[in-house]
This record gives C-alpha cells, sequence and structure tokens, in this order.
C-alpha cells in the first residue's frame, strides 16, 4: 500500500475475522513529535478490546494520524483524572 488513505480503505471494506491472534504491540512509528509522555519510562501492557472499538480506534489513529497507543495513553489518563 502506498498512502494512508488506500491502508484506511481497505481496512474500512475489511470484515471483521477473529483469528485469536494477538497483533504485535512492538511497532514502532516516528511522527517527529516528542513528549513528556512519549520520552517518559514506559512499561508494556497487553489488553484484549473489542473489535470493532478496536476497529474504531484503528481509523481515528489513522485520520488523525496518530498511533493507537499514544491515543488509549491519553483517554487513561482523562478517565483516571476525572475520576479521582
Amino acid at each position: 500500500m502506498s498512502n494512508k488513505k488506500e491502508a484506511l480503505s481497505e481496512l474500512l471494506n475489511k470484515k471483521p475475522v477473529n483469528t485469536k491472534i494477538q497483533e504485535s504491540v512492538d511497532t514502532v512509528i516516528d511522527k517527529g513529535t516528542t513528549t513528556s509522555a512519549t520520552t517518559a519510562a514506559k512499561k508494556k501492557a497487553t489488553y484484549e478490546l473489542d473489535m470493532d472499538l478496536h476497529t474504531e480506534l484503528k481509523v481515528f489513529a489513522a485520520k488523525q494520524d496518530k498511533r493507537m497507543v499514544d491515543i488509549v495513553e491519553l483517554a487513561i489518563r482523562r478517565y483516571l483524572e476525572d475520576n479521582r
């Protein structure tokens, strides 16, 4: 695939298939930005998400040109702040 629009289009047209195979979370994508959240020490965590939620997150991340992990991390931080 040559660009994100083609990848996004393929993702949107793809029918969900539950293969019970976990996706790798070790992929590193350099977006050219550095924040305190991205430079802090990291702990790897693995969670299972609803397939539809995962797809929605993946599409949202692609549209925002962000990594899925950055969106999830921000959402968790905001949730914890709001519920202290």
